[in-house]
Order: structure tokens, then sequence, then C-alpha cells
């Protein structure tokens, strides 16, 4: 019997015998999900993802079936994904209302969902008599003779994640037509018993669709083909349209700052984890000051609150996540007082003592002057509206992901960034990358509560993704993870969290695995992925 190796994580919630030692198909029934469990857990996640990636392939598998066209997943957009179809051709009301009905046959009835081995040569030629280029390319990279698959009825595809098979969990999901395609939304870690609600993020998608654009520009719309020119060694071309694209991007929006000086003169910077922000606010200075405006810089986290008026989360730990950690009202204080042109003190947090205290440092906005705030409360309204909002830019910043592994299975952009981070925190913040790993899913929880929410209130917006930046960050990001797929002395082996953080390391090596490297010498010196890596121009 073989599993694919994140499905072990899951050994604990299949009934006994469903699994049958005989067979070279393995039919997987999993007990509904025990919801009690922490939010902000791996497992949590894990299942979440095992669920998502199933029912991907049911739509998939289903719109072929039904119109024998394929579908091209566009984007995900705040937890939902959005599907086109992949010739061009509108999808009706009456087209996804087939669909939906379709999958919840299946759902319903003994329609089995399989998971099945097939060699890797005999789905390169399946897969290569239909046409899919793409899914032939992901499938080069692939070491192993044998592809764990997931089949359902006569459509069949290969598990790049793990897949959940349970029917009763599988239901909860809605489709709903949406510009050209559709949108389906699932459970999420903020709501883990109904689909999300879908409201249409018109910042974000248009953010996302303007770097559709550049990439259909470029040509290179999934892993296989970015692969091949790294094969052919003529990605240099792309590398530089790529970071003018930034360069751009930055000088229009410090451009409009520029013009709108005169009525607002603070910019807050927000974005989720790893999304380099830092970066961002560094070149948005540069880019300032060759338009004659230099920046006064305030860390928001130097305004926390003590540590004794920390407020809680749901399990009792100090959730160092919440708008309520900012001491908003004395920020609001200074920041005014900084505007109207008063000198005031240099707030610090003293992190050993976790207070927050005033230097002696003083500063003064002085003419002509910006006053940039970066932190992930930057777009709150509690924050803005204490500020003020007709006096305050908000900007937002985040990597879409640069581009699908084939045309029906995304590289998600949580995960880009969370392979930003823990090679950053090993680089410059001394913490091992299992640990990175493990908490990344309260980080995704405090994200979902205390950052997406507010997208829409951003003026402008920064997408910080690189096409060739996966390929970068895997050469050091597989060394991290060969290291962190060993559990510490102080876990125990045998325990579901200890086995889900290692499936989930197992779960990014392999989408790692994907990319063809590109080493990190080629990467301009201001790169937006210096910031993880090292070796910046800029001043961190």
């Amino acid at each position: 019997m073989h599993i694919w190796p994140c499905f072990l994580g899951y050994l604990r919630y299949i009934r006994p015998n469903s699994i049958s030692n005989n067979s070279k198909n393995i039919s997987v029934e999993i007990i509904i999900f025990d919801f009690i469990m922490n939010k902000r857990s791996t497992e949590t996640r894990q299942q979440l993802i095992s669920e998502h990636d199933t029912l991907s392939f049911l739509i998939w598998a289903q719109y072929s079936k039904l119109f024998n066209r394929l579908l091209k997943l566009e984007h995900a957009y705040c937890g939902a994904l959005y599907y086109t179809d992949l010739s061009g051709h509108e999808i009706t009301e009456d087209m996804v209302a087939q669909l939906e009905k379709s999958i919840r046959n299946i759902l319903t009835t003994d329609t089995p969902i399989e998971i099945v081995q097939k060699k890797k040569s005999e789905m390169i030629e399946y897969f290569a008599k239909k046409g899919m280029a793409d899914k032939v390319g992901v499938l080069k990279t692939i070491v192993s003779n044998t592809i764990d698959c997931i089949q359902c009825g006569n459509h069949i595809d290969y598990i790049l994640e793990p897949h959940s098979v349970d029917k009763t969990r599988l239901q909860i999901f809605s489709l709903k037509k949406y510009l050209n395609g559709f949108v389906v939304t699932f459970p999420s870690l903020t709501n883990l018993t109904e689909a999300s609600e879908w409201k249409e993020p018109k910042l974000l998608q248009q953010m996302i669709s303007s770097y559709s654009d550049f990439i259909r520009s470029t040509g290179i719309d999934t892993v296989s083909k970015l692969n091949e020119i790294i094969f052919k060694n003529k990605f240099e071309k792309l590398k530089v349209i790529s970071e003018y694209l930034h360069d751009k991007q930055i000088a229009d929006i410090a451009r409009r700052l520029c013009d709108n000086f005169e009525h607002k003169r603070v910019i807050t910077i927000a974005g989720p984890s790893s999304s380099n922000k830092t970066t961002f606010a560094k070149r948005l200075e540069l880019a300032l000051a060759a338009c004659g405006h230099k920046t006064l810089v305030i860390e928001m986290d130097d305004y926390f609150v003590d540590e004794k008026d920390s407020p809680l989360d749901e399990d009792g730990n100090m959730d160092w996540e919440s708008v309520d950690c900012i001491n908003i009202l004395v920020l609001a204080e200074r920041v005014n007082a900084l505007v109207r042109g008063e000198t005031v003190k240099r707030r610090k947090f003293d992190w050993v003592r976790c207070i927050s205290v005033d230097s002696d440092e003083e500063m003064t906005l002085k003419p002509g002057h910006f006053l940039i705030m970066e932190g992930i409360h930057g777009l709150n309204p509690k924050l803005l509206n204490a500020l003020g909002q007709d006096n305050v830019t908000p900007i937002y910043v985040q990597p879409t992901t640069p581009i699908n592994i084939d045309h029906n299975h995304r590289f998600p952009c949580s995960d880009y960034r969370m392979i930003r981070r823990f090679i950053r925190d090993h680089n410059f913040r001394n913490f091992p990358s299992r640990s990175t790993i493990d908490i990344w899913s309260r980080v995704r929880y405090g994200e979902m509560v205390n950052i997406f929410p507010y997208q829409e209130n951003a003026e402008y917006f920064f997408n910080s993704a690189l096409i060739y930046e996966l390929p970068v960050l895997t050469m050091q990001g597989r060394l991290l993870l060969a290291e962190a797929s060993v559990p510490t002395d102080k876990e125990d082996a045998q325990s579901p969290s200890t086995i889900a953080l290692n499936n989930e390391i197992i779960r990014l090596n392999n989408l790692m695995n994907l990319f063809y490297p590109i080493p990190l010498d080629v990467v301009h010196k201001t790169s937006c992925i210096r910031e993880f890596l090292g070796g910046s121009d800029l001043k961190y």
C-alpha cells in the first residue's frame, strides 16, 4: 500500500478498513474533521487545503465533462478562486448552475473519488495526447517513476498536495458567476463550517488584473514555460522587465503622492507577512526624494501597548496582531502634532521589558517632508479615523502568485509568502525554519482577521511579486526545508501536531521542487527578493 506522504497526517481521521491492502487503488474515507481544534493549527489549515484541492479537481473535471472545454484557474481573491474558460469563451450563469449541480451529484451519491497510483510515463503520454503541455512540463520535475493521482470517472489528474475525499465536508462550497467566469468559495480558518461570503475585492481585482496583463505579455504563465526559459538560459530579459515593472509602479505611486502633497503628507503602508512592506517603503523613500520630497519614518510597532495591557486571543494568549495592541491614541496625537509642525519625542518599544517608552530623541516633520508609517494595521479604520482619513494615503502591499503551476493548479500566495518568511527568519532573525512553518497558521489567521478585511481602504497598491522569484528562493529554500524536516528533541514525534508539521514541510518541498533554480547573484541589488536573501544595497 502506498499513500502520498502528506496523507499520513490524516490517518487518524480515516475509518478502519477503508484502505484495501490488496489494491493499488486507494479509496480513502475521512471522518468529519473535528472543528473543536484550534483554528490557528497546522492540522486545521492542512485539512482545508486538502478540501480546496479536491473541489478544484472536481470543478476542473466536471467542466470538461459537461462542456468539452478546459478551465483556467486565474487567481485567488480573498479566499475565493476565480476560473475562466481556457479558450476565452464566457461562462454563463446557466453553465455555472449546471456545473454546481454535477459536482453536488457526485458528492451526494456513491460516485467514487479515488486516490490512485500511475506510472509517470503513462501520465506523460496521457497528458501529451490531450495537448496539455503545461502538465507534461510539471511531470518532468517529479523524480519518482510513480505518480499519485486523483480520479473521478474518466477524469484523472496528478496530486501535488493532500486531497480529502470526505464528501460531507466537500459539500461546503459556493459557486457564483463573476466577470467572464465564476468564483468558488470554501470554508476558511476564520469560518470552518461555512463557505466564505463572496465580496468583490475591487482594489485587489484591479491589482491582479494589471499583473495578469503583464504575465500575458510575457507568454509565461505556467511553471512549465518558466522552467523552459531557465533551462535555455533565456531568463535575463524576463528578469529585467520584471524589475522595471516594480520601478515603474513605485515611481507612479511617488508621483501621485507628490501631486497631492499639500493635502496628504501622511502615508501608511500595510500588507500581510512577508509582502515586501519594508523594501517598498525604502524604495518609495528614494522615489519621493527623486521628486524633491524627503521622508520621516515612524515604526508602528514602537507604539505597542505595554504587555500588561495587551489584548488576549480566544485561547488566552497575547494577541500581538490585534489592532488593539497599538496605542492608537498616542500614535495619532504624535502624528497630528508632527503634521502641525510641532516637535515630539520618538517612541521606542522595549522588547526586553515589553513596554513602550519615549526616548531622548526628538523628531520634527520638516516642510516638504512626507511622514511614512509601516505596519500591518495601516489600513485599519480605527487608525485611519484617528489620524483623519482626509490626511492619510493608505497603501496596500502584497505579492500575488506570479504564475500558476499549470492551468488548474495554482501556487498559493500564502505559500509564496511563507517561503519568503522562513528564508528571511533564518537569514536575519536567527529563527528556525521549522518554527516559522509551525506558527504560519496563526499568522494566516491573524491576517484574515486584521488585514484582509480592510484591503479596500487602500488608495494605492503595490504588487511585490516577481515572476522569476520562486526559482531564486528555491535554492536556499530546499536546503532549509531539508534541515527543518527533522523534529526537535522537544517534540513528540508521534503527536498529531508534529506529524502535521512534518507533512507541511514535505508539501512545501514538493512545491519548490517544481522550479528549476536561478542563482542569487543575477538578482538586482535593490530587488524585493534581497529583503529575504540578503545582499541588498538598501539599508534595513
